[in-house]
């Protein structure tokens, strides 16, 4: 018992060898030769945890895939004689358990109907008020049974707009993040997750009835008029903000925006999601910039380690490991980020960059549902074209630029990326191995074992899951064999 309750157990790796060392704690009072099992009196009830046992299970529930290849994959997590999976076997890699807000929109993309998102906000409940954009209030809630702490946006009802329109204006964030979704249950990055997107003439429980007024242009709560909610994943706070009156550096005819630095771990996140977002996806992340600056206030962190902080219910972990494999590699490569090591002269905790605000984007699927009236613009006009109001970005360059850093190499990453052309999905594959490459002095390690990649955060690019990934993706061409 004293084992048990010291034993952390916070991943299925972690648990697979908790099991042998359970095991080997009661062989010696307990463990017994087969033909003793044969030779009983009464039959016993036998459970099995041997290789034909695991096998079968695999093999009739495809949801463990991923778990199976994982544990093949960390040299040490199980002794050789007890792997669940040949090699061979491992490649089939199907079944990626899709979450029910990518069920609904591979609905809505068949049949076209905004009805399909009517429901209610009872599972919705509103905590306090987080702030407001152009388009939107944003609130902490929380969530379900379990009260999940997730941030709901309501989208405001543009004036003189009509139901049907609004509604499809607002679905344009979830045609980005499903993709974001996706990449998360392949294990390829952590991005924003999106919980539900409801359309409901009933506010959730604590949501002000001024605030019910302000979103739907003045319309009573009980007027019947339907609001869009949009329900994510809550961050710790943001990287940027705007300068307000109260500050000496306000100036009333210019937004200025104060950004925190963010250290070598971070910048990695920043460049990798944006690469993989192209790579896969053709998927260009807009709107990051205005007057010049990075627009900080639409990218989120949250604390890596708990014990920095933060909303508490979420899993902490010693830092993020990223694998990373080629076709041509034979085996993956690792990037370790430690938790609690600053990349500067003084300790400051590692978080996850994640973006929150993905109303812009240019994807060529998404631009196609919104010539079909599906969405809306998925495009800002001053974000392609230098219009002055300093939003325009080059589409063959990521967002690497205006970026405060800390550490030894973020500031060499931040260049690195400034003079990236990245014009296609397949730039952007390649740009992912130089920027592991760049990284890999000083932050690659050798193949974890088992109890550190229990610990930490993994992210993984490799063949089997990118190809699986582009097989099921929400957007993938029916005649596209090539994915």
């Amino acid at each position: 018992m004293k084992w048990a309750v010291h034993r952390v157990v916070q991943s299925p790796q972690e648990a697979f060898i908790a099991l042998e060392e359970l095991f080997k704690f009661f062989e010696d009072p307990y463990g017994v030769k087969r033909r003793f099992i044969w030779q009983a009196s009464v039959a016993p009830r036998t459970y099995r945890c041997g290789m034909a046992s695991l096998t079968r299970l695999h093999e009739n529930n495809v949801e463990l895939s991923k778990f199976f290849y994982l544990l093949k994959n960390f040299d040490g997590a199980v002794p050789r004689e007890i792997l669940p999976l040949p090699a061979e076997k491992t490649q089939v890699y199907t079944g990626i358990k899709e979450d029910g807000i990518v069920q609904l929109w591979r609905q809505y993309l068949q049949e076209g109907s905004i009805a399909l998102f009517d429901g209610n906000t009872d599972a919705i409940e509103i905590i306090r008020f987080l702030g407001s954009g152009g388009s939107s209030l944003v609130y902490e809630g929380r969530l379900g049974p379990q009260s999940l702490p997730v941030a709901v946006k309501c989208l405001i009802l543009p004036n003189g707009m009509d139901h049907e329109t609004y509604v499809k204006e607002s679905l344009t964030n979830v045609a980005f993040f499903v993709l974001f979704n996706q990449m998360e249950r392949c294990g390829i990055l952590g991005g924003t997750h999106i919980y539900e997107f409801v359309v409901s003439d009933t506010p959730p429980k604590g949501m002000p009835e001024e605030d019910v007024l302000t979103c739907s242009r003045g319309a009573h709560v009980n007027s019947g008029t339907k609001l869009c909610y949009v329900v994510t994943q809550l961050m710790d706070g943001v990287i940027g903000r705007f300068v307000t009156e109260e500050e000496d550096a306000f100036d009333p005819c210019y937004d200025t925006i104060v950004n925190t630095p963010l250290c070598d771990g971070e910048v990695f996140q920043f460049l990798y999601t944006q690469l993989v977002a192209r790579a896969l996806f053709d998927y260009i992340i807009l709107d990051f910039m205005l007057h010049g600056q990075l627009r900080g206030d639409n990218v989120g962190y949250a604390f890596v380690s708990r014990d920095e902080g933060g909303t508490p219910g979420r899993p902490s972990y010693d830092g993020i490991i990223m694998m990373f494999q080629t076709p041509k590699d034979a085996s993956p490569r690792y990037l370790r980020f430690p938790a609690g090591i600053s990349d500067s002269s003084e300790l400051r905790p590692l978080r996850f960059i994640r973006f929150i605000d993905l109303g812009q984007g240019k994807q060529p699927t998404t631009e196609r549902l919104s010539q079909r009236g599906l969405i809306g613009e998925t495009v800002v006009d001053s974000c392609i074209t230098d219009d002055g109001l300093g939003r325009y970005w080059s589409l063959d360059r990521i967002y690497s630029k205006y970026i405060d850093t800390i550490g030894t190499l973020a500031r060499t990453a931040v260049e690195w990326g400034a003079n990236l052309c990245v014009d296609s999905p397949q730039a952007a594959e390649a740009a992912l191995e130089e920027l592991f490459e760049l990284y890999a002095p000083m932050y690659g390690v050798a193949t974890p074992k088992s109890e550190e990649l229990a610990r930490h955060a993994v992210f993984e690019w490799t063949p089997l899951t990118v190809r699986e990934l582009r097989r099921q993706s929400v957007y993938r061409c029916k005649d596209d064999d090539s994915n």
